[in-house]
This record gives structure tokens, C-alpha cells and sequence, in this order.
């Protein structure tokens, strides 16, 4: 029993907070490039119409799908360790909360607020040359379930294709000016903080109704070392971020050229490149805090989706 218990403890925090990480979001820098298939674009005529067509262009649709199908497949394999209130709740969740529709639609307000309708047509204009069509062309290949597995493959074993100084040189720039691990280390300090503060502000229960609370709240002295453990697990991720952007751009660009690289550099040392850089990755932090914050409820046996009250 008592082994049982221990097994189902450690389930538990794997799907509250290991699999979360799987949902990471892609580099800021992959989500600044041109898809070959994209919709021509018209004049940019206003905010709206400039950031429709960067979002075609860089054809985040892709990128979305993805994380909705990452979402999908955790929710399923985490059943057995669900509240029951969440099973009846989970289709519903999928249908609403974490929709690539909806993504989409919270990125795009996130990016309307903040984007400057003077630099936007440089944005696109960028999104529009030969080299980023390639380097969207190249990301899409990473968010479909074998294309990611080879991207992970690789991360993790480098050796397969050493970098060179030069290009390792270079990705380190490119991460430096296009923020990238900075974004995904923010993404993974909001995770933590959420989950510190769901695990304070739920009530006890004992039963599988409220597993977590349960879990977690009921004993202070289980709250304290889990809350360590989370703490422990998430400062190791954070600490690897570096390397894994790193290594994440470098199979991804790993077509390109040292000076096409050096070109992409130069875009997001451009005062378009700069401001878009901001807008992106603080569109995409808002987007994995609302993802989060969905998840949290609904493994909390917290009613979110349809299924909420009005």
C-alpha cells in the first residue's frame, strides 16, 4: 500500500509539473520566419492587418497545433491520476481552453496591445524574404511528432553533428539578440510560481476528488518537501535552458550558412527586430501563463471550459 502510495505521488508530480515542460514553447527566433506555402500578403492598412500577416507568414498556426496535440496526449496518458471531477471535464478542456483557435486568438491580442503600427511593415517585409521562408520551412519540420523526436534526439546527443566554433559563436549571438532562453527561462519561473500558489490557496481533502490538495495541502511537512522537489526539478531545467535553445537553433538552422545566420542576427539588432523580439516574446510568455494556469485547475478538479459556471 505504502509503495503504491509513494508510485502514485510521483506520477502525480510528473504530470503537474514534468509534463508541462514538454509543452515549452519553440525559440522566440523560430517564430520569426516566413512559411513557402503563406498567403501573399496586401499593404499593411493598420495594427490588425500587420499582424495578421506576420502571423500567416510565420504560419504560427503550425506551432499551435502542436502544442494543442502535445496538450492532448499528456491529458490522456494522466487520466488514472486525475481528480474524478476532472475526467468529465478533460473533452471539454480540449474543445475550449486549449484550442489552437484559441491560442491563436490570445496571442494576436497579446501582440495588437503592444506592437507599434511604424515598424510593422518592416516586420513583414523581413517575414517575406527567401531566408526566413527557409527557416520556417525548416522549424515546421520540428513541431509534428517525429520531426520533434529527431530535434530531441539531437539535442541530447550533439556529438552526432559537432558545431564548429564559429557557428556555435554565432547561435550564442542569436540567442543573446532574439531572447530566446531568457523567454523559455521566464516561461518556467511563471510555472513555478503558479504551481507554488495553487498548492497554497486549495483546501484540504483527502479523497480523489481533490488528489492534489489532497496530495499536497493536507500534511505541511508533504507540502514543504514537495514544494522543495518541484523547486529542485524546475531550477534544473532552468539551468540546461541555455544549452537546449542553443541546440535547438543549431538543428533547426543547421541548413543555413554561417553569413545567412549573421543575417538573421542583423534583423534582431534592427529597431524592427528589437521591438518585434518584445512584442513576440512577451505575447508567447501571456500565452503559456494562461496554458498553465488551465492546466493547474484543471488537475485541481477545477470546472474551466465550458463546463464553467457563468
Amino acid at each position: 500500500m505504502m509503495r503504491q502510495a509513494g508510485i502514485r505521488a510521483r506520477r502525480i508530480t510528473q504530470l503537474a509539473v514534468l509534463g508541462l515542460l514538454v509543452l515549452m514553447p519553440p525559440p522566440a527566433f523560430s517564430r520569426m520566419a516566413a512559411g513557402p506555402d503563406a498567403t501573399p500578403p496586401v499593404a499593411v492598412s493598420g495594427v490588425e492587418a500587420g499582424v495578421e500577416q506576420i502571423m500567416v507568414l510565420t504560419d504560427v498556426d503550425a506551432g499551435l497545433r502542436f502544442i494543442n496535440f502535445k496538450i492532448k496526449n499528456m491529458l490522456e496518458e494522466g487520466r488514472e491520476v486525475l481528480p474524478l471531477t476532472s475526467l468529465p471535464r478533460i473533452e471539454d478542456a480540449l474543445a475550449t481552453a486549449f484550442t489552437p483557435e484559441r491560442f491563436r486568438r490570445l496571442l494576436k491580442q497579446s501582440v495588437m496591445v503592444q506592437a507599434d503600427p511604424a515598424l510593422l511593415p518592416a516586420v513583414v517585409a523581413w517575414c517575406k524574404t527567401p531566408l526566413m521562408r527557409r527557416i520556417t520551412l525548416a522549424n515546421n519540420q520540428t513541431v509534428t511528432p517525429e520531426g520533434h523526436k529527431l530535434m530531441l534526439a539531437y539535442r541530447d546527443n550533439p556529438q552526432t553533428a559537432p558545431l564548429s566554433a564559429r557557428r556555435l559563436e554565432l547561435l550564442h549571438k542569436l540567442d543573446n539578440v532574439s531572447e530566446a532562453s531568457t523567454g523559455e527561462d521566464a516561461v518556467l519561473q511563471d510555472m513555478l510560481t503558479a504551481y507554488m500558489q495553487a498548492l497554497a490557496f486549495y483546501p484540504p481533502d483527502r479523497s480523489r476528488q481533490n488528489w492534489l490538495a489532497a496530495l499536497f495541502v493536507s500534511d505541511r511537512k508533504l507540502v514543504a518537501q514537495r514544494k522543495e522537489k518541484v523547486a529542485a526539478r524546475i531550477a534544473a531545467d532552468r539551468a540546461l535552458v541555455k544549452q537546449r535553445t542553443i541546440l535547438g537553433m543549431a538543428y533547426v538552422l543547421r541548413s543555413l550558412s554561417d553569413e545567412e545566420i549573421e543575417q538573421y542576427i542583423g534583423f534582431f539588432e534592427s529597431p524592427a527586430g528589437i521591438h518585434w523580439r518584445k512584442v513576440d516574446n512577451q505575447a508567447w510568455r501571456a500565452l503559456w501563463t494562461d496554458i498553465n494556469q488551465h492546466h493547474l485547475a484543471l488537475q485541481m478538479g477545477q470546472p474551466i471550459g465550458k463546463l464553467d459556471p457563468p
